[in-house]
């Protein structure tokens, strides 16, 4: 709940600090937790406190928006594609080339380097 702190509590709270109130009579009296009666007081007593919550609270506000990408405007794979990638996603590997994620045999920058320079 964000609810508004009133005067009358901010000088509750300040006084349930100086009588050293526990938890349990900030609860009852208050309706709030000492944490957040503490950090009231902080943010009314510390200018710089209370500038750095302003800050933060702009920069959360004015933040650019996340870019929101629709599964329908996604560029879809050709049939070319598709067949290239589940050739290799079918192709012979080893357990441990599985295991590790390995490319298929013929896929790794290694070979394809290879077959370059076999083709020059």
């Amino acid at each position: 709940m964000n609810v508004k702190w009133t005067e009358d509590q901010d000088a509750l709270a300040r006084r349930l600090f100086q009588i050293e109130a526990s938890e349990e009579t900030f609860r009852e009296q208050l309706g709030r937790t000492k944490r957040a009666a503490r950090l009231r007081l902080r943010y009314l007593d510390d200018a710089g406190f209370r500038l750095a919550a302003k800050e933060r609270k702009a920069t959360a506000r004015y933040a650019a928006p996340k870019k929101i990408v629709s599964i329908a405007s996604r560029p879809q794979p050709s049939g070319d594609q598709l067949e290239t990638a589940l050739h290799r996603n079918y192709a012979p590997r080893s357990v441990t080339a599985s295991l590790l994620g390995d490319p298929a045999p013929g896929q790794s920058a290694l070979d394809r380097r290879n077959t370059a320079e076999a083709r020059l």
